[in-house]
């Protein structure tokens, strides 16, 4: 689910020309979910024909410390 929040500009990979909070927020990450999509499509076209499998998913949260200081949109009991 964290493709749905990106915003891709193919011109800007660095994110040299956004907002600073997008570039420091989840951003980033959202961008690099919906560019590895973009990439399994592409992949699975150039590879049609052949035996080879393309497919491509988000593991969605998982239970880490990773996002222990980030508070913006969690609830009171610390889920998403």
């Amino acid at each position: 689910m964290g493709h749905i929040q990106a915003d891709l500009d193919v011109n800007d990979f660095l994110l040299e020309k956004r907002k600073k909070s997008f570039a420091n927020g989840l951003g980033p990450c959202a961008n690099s979910k919906l560019a590895n999509m973009y990439f399994a499509l592409e992949l699975k076209k150039r590879l049609e024909g052949t035996d080879v499998f393309v497919s491509v998913l988000c593991p969605g949260m998982v239970r880490t410390n990773i996002l222990r200081y980030y508070t913006h949109g969690l609830s009171d009991s610390g889920h998403v």
